[in-house]
């Protein structure tokens, strides 16, 4: 059995699946918030002991109790390779059942990483709006007051639709299997809440989202 990650360049890495073993890094978090007015890039370069390893980027979205607080992520890179979403999905995937409920301590990698193990990965649909997942989109999110106008970069970015029972879960996204060629790491990521879905006296903000390097060590 094998398995194949997409490069942005058109590349493919090829890996026999029975073979390869993986581990996991944490990166680091993409805070909570709940006005981004535009687009915010968060970077991180402490991958320098992975380069030249095949790998891939994990995030995990955390949603809060607010049905109307949906994220959205574009121009994701790792290493030199950048993926935006005008083209299509670029061979990113979630798995095929929704995670009700938050994990408690995602800052855990080794927790993070058992529960991954025990997921299903499928690409994403090329557009859509279900709920509970991670969509491609453009222009504005579905429900008024929770996205950008529009992407970061080009006209298509993905966004987590929270609306229904997404409140609360957790939202996993992984990028293609790739060759890290070099120490770095960046999100760009929009954060919007509508208030009118929550208490007058709190507003429930965008949860937190925490990225993961998956690693191949042999």
């Amino acid at each position: 059995m094998f398995t194949k990650g997409f490069i942005s360049s058109g590349a493919l890495i090829t890996t026999q699946a029975s073979l390869a073993t993986f581990d996991i890094q944490y990166i680091g978090t993409i805070p909570s918030a709940d006005d981004d007015t535009s687009w915010q890039e968060f970077t991180f370069t402490n991958i320098s002991s992975h380069v030249n390893k095949n790998a891939r980027l994990l995030i995990l979205f955390q949603s809060s109790r607010n049905a109307s607080a949906d994220l959205a992520l574009d121009s994701i890179q790792l290493g030199t390779t950048v993926w935006d979403f005008d083209s299509g999905i670029n061979g990113f995937q979630q798995p095929t059942t929704a995670n009700a409920g938050n994990m408690g301590t995602p800052t855990n990698a080794s927790s993070v990483f058992t529960i991954y193990n025990q997921k299903t990965f499928a690409d994403l649909a090329n557009t859509g709006t279900s709920r509970e997942f991670f969509n491609r989109r453009s222009g504005t999110t579905p429900s008024s007051n929770t996205g950008p106008s529009g992407a970061y970069s080009g006209s298509y970015y993905l966004y987590a639709e929270v609306s229904g029972n997404g409140r609360r879960n957790d939202f996993y996204l992984r990028s293609p299997l790739i060759t890290v060629a070099s120490n770095y790491v960046r999100v760009y990521a929009f954060r919007k809440a509508d208030i009118r879905e929550s208490p007058s006296s709190y507003t429930y903000p965008v949860g937190p989202s925490y990225l993961y390097l998956i690693y191949q060590t042999n």
